[in-house]
């Protein structure tokens, strides 16, 4: 039998989908203010911002050890395929 090496990758992101104008963007901000205060170092991240109520706005949280704010180079955000 092979071995197999699992790494364990300590990261997180959490998508979020919503309806504008449903007070959306303050539960956002509460939910990233709430990991980052718990001592995980978060990034929030609002894309598609919809200026026009009812429309769909999707937020992204990601949180990591190691701080990074972005993807690495050479990975896709799973986001950009909606």
């Amino acid at each position: 039998m092979s071995k197999v090496n699992l790494a364990r990758i300590n990261d997180f992101t959490i998508k979020i989908a919503t309806v504008n104008g449903t007070g959306s963007g303050s539960a956002n901000t509460l939910l990233m203010k709430s990991i980052f205060r718990s001592g995980i170092p978060v990034m929030g991240k609002n894309y598609f911002p919809s200026n026009i109520q009812g429309l769909p706005t999707w937020y992204e949280i990601r949180g990591q050890v190691e701080s990074y704010t972005r993807y690495p180079p050479g990975a896709t955000s799973r986001t950009s395929r909606m």
